[in-house]
């Protein structure tokens, strides 16, 4: 008798962690070992997460890096014209954090969204 449904391997739910993407950066990677192996021992990792996953390392990696270039020059910096400006890198800081502020609450990141407190084995 012919199944109706695909195997259980092939279930994007089944428990088996994401493959790391091999296109991520060194420093997005090393974002991904950091929150993968927690997200999926609190059971909320899937492979159908492993996109979001991947989006939240790279804006982490954007956030870093662009914190570190404020850090290295300062809030504002001079102009063509000679006159302060405010830093690029710090717009660029401020929308990857907003980035990262989102994903992290979608993957359950953040101590209040729903997916952790339930993970957590927390009433709702």
């Amino acid at each position: 008798m012919p199944l109706d449904h695909p195997p259980a391997s092939a279930d994007p739910l089944a428990r088996t962690m994401p493959a790391k993407p091999p296109t991520l950066t060194k420093a997005a990677a090393v974002v991904w070992d950091e929150v993968a192996p927690a997200l999926f021992a609190a059971g909320v990792l899937t492979q159908l997460d492993a996109a979001a996953l991947e989006a939240y390392c790279r804006a982490v990696e954007r956030y870093r890096h662009a914190a570190a270039q404020v850090d290295a020059t300062g809030g504002d910096v001079v102009s063509i014209n000679g006159d302060p400006k405010p830093n690029p890198w710090g717009g660029i800081r401020d929308r990857a954090s907003k980035e990262v502020l989102a994903y992290a609450r979608n993957l359950g990141l953040c101590p209040g969204a729903p997916i952790r407190a339930k993970a957590d084995g927390d009433e709702e």
